[in-house]
């Protein structure tokens, strides 16, 4: 920067302080002399004198007026330049700027198109809503506009997008829902209830999930009524999940309470509708639930109700229903019944809940009895490596001599002795697994963390990438 130019930023800044420093008031409208000034140091074609200028612009020289002159300055700036104003403007945050900016919008290319895009998120309101929906299918465009509409703020941006959901192709229809859910729009579960009745899976999908994360207590009842016209299993299924992650959320931890608006919803239903719900109150789980189920899965009249009960018992969300699925396996007649019985104890047995690592084991040994295909048996081995102990090893290790297991076991292995708190104390014990590890492998990243483990080394991924 030479002299000249570090003058003429000094004294701008010191005519700043000597207009408005000792002001307690908001500082008036720039002359337009300053606003000349500093203009020029934003196009000046030295970075550093820019970099002042710019930051005049974004934190001093005040008011829509010397707003406007500014943003006036982007169609006469270089590349380089306007994405710098641009930023600037969009840190000021002066909705005078939007016309520029907007103008701008329909001429610029590659980097200046993208900060032009961000720029508006911090300078637009409801009314700027459909350009940037436009531009969420625009290739190049898309995450530029879904971070420009996540930063709107002011009334109705929420209102304008649920409108554009209305009008919109499904895949936008998504996008939108999406955006609605990245900005926790409460007001905005109406608009998700709906469209989570649409005709287009991915749309019914996105909405669900959506309702699972910001519908609250009063969205049960109609979550429920969704469950009961859901045109399939997959509709029904994810309609299930939103209740499921309504109920988790509300309850604040208290297992016990989880299911307890669904349960009140139930009771002025129809047996055939709560038979329905039954599977969506398995998901929610806790004791209220778990009475509920049991009664109608020994009810002996109502097949259907019971085969519903039996399907809720296997959707639970942890371990607490172990050893009642191992006691319905060794009973069960049916080999779908048993299969599917089997599954959900191979899913819930190792999950990480209060129980003791022993008691998950044990469990998932039971698993491994109750097995009846060569495909349980190995997601039963991969399971394991969520139980971090040495009897977790000592159960998955013989695998490691049967072909048909030997490579999954073999992860698994290096999966626990990843661990060093169990790892170390059993040192030699681990030493000897992973020793054969190293000769079985045929996973090169297997055998790598092997041998790092048996010096006492860690593993990041990028280690092995980095080879």
């Amino acid at each position: 920067m030479n002299m000249s130019r570090l003058s003429l930023l000094t004294t701008i800044s010191l005519a700043l302080f000597l207009a408005f420093g000792s002001q307690i008031a908001p500082p008036a409208t720039a002359n337009d002399d300053l606003v000349q000034s500093v203009s020029d140091l934003v196009a000046d074609s030295d970075k550093d004198v820019r970099a002042g200028g710019l930051e005049q612009v974004r934190d001093e020289v005040k008011g829509p007026e010397a707003t406007r002159s500014f943003a006036a300055l982007l169609p006469k700036l270089a590349p380089e330049a306007q994405i710098g104003l641009l930023g600037a403007l969009a840190g000021r945050g002066d909705a005078a700027a939007r016309p520029a900016v907007l103008e701008l919008l329909d001429h610029s290319r590659g980097d200046v198109r993208s900060a032009t895009i961000r720029a508006l998120g911090a300078l637009g309101d409801k009314d700027i809503v459909p350009r940037l929906t436009k531009l969420l299918v625009e290739a190049g465009s898309e995450k530029d506009a879904v971070a420009a509409i996540t930063q709107l703020q002011g009334e109705g941006i929420n209102s304008a997008l649920c409108a554009e959901i209305k009008t919109a192709a499904p895949v936008l229809r998504v996008k939108l829902i999406e955006l609605l859910v990245a900005r926790h729009a409460i007001d905005s579960v109406p608009t998700l209830l709906d469209a989570a009745k649409d005709a287009n899976a991915a749309v019914r999908i996105a909405a669900l999930e959506g309702l699972g994360q910001m519908a609250g207590p009063e969205g049960v009842a109609k979550l429920a009524h969704l469950i009961l016209d859901a045109k399939d299993a997959t509709a029904r299924e994810e309609a299930e999940k939103a209740l499921m992650l309504i109920a988790q959320r509300d309850a604040k931890g208290k297992i016990d309470t989880r299911a307890l608006p669904l349960l009140k919803v139930m009771a002025g239903m129809s047996e055939n509708e709560k038979t329905v719900l039954l599977s969506a109150l398995g998901r929610i789980g806790g004791k209220p639930a778990l009475k509920v189920i049991e009664t109608a899965l020994a009810d002996k009249n109502d097949p259907a109700r019971s085969a519903a009960a039996l399907r809720a018992l296997c959707n639970w969300p942890d371990g607490s229903v172990a050893p009642r699925l191992v006691e319905l396996a060794l009973a069960a007649q049916d080999t779908a019944d048993r299969k599917l019985l089997v599954d959900a104890l191979i899913r819930v047995a190792p999950l990480r809940d209060n129980r003791p690592d022993a008691v998950r084991l044990t469990m998932l040994k039971k698993a491994m009895e109750l097995a009846s295909s060569d495909e349980q048996r190995a997601l039963i081995l991969k399971r394991a490596a969520a139980i971090y102990s040495l009897e977790t090893l000592r159960f998955v290790a013989p695998y490691m001599d049967q072909p048909e297991f030997a490579q999954l076991a073999c992860k698994t292995v290096v999966e626990l002795a990843h661990h060093k708190e169990v790892r170390q104390p059993h040192k030699a014990e681990f030493n000897q697994a992973l020793d054969k590890v190293i000769a079985l492998s045929k996973d090169q990243e297997v055998v790598h963390r092997a041998k790092l483990y048996q010096n006492d080394q860690t593993w990041v991924e990028k280690q092995l990438k980095g080879r």
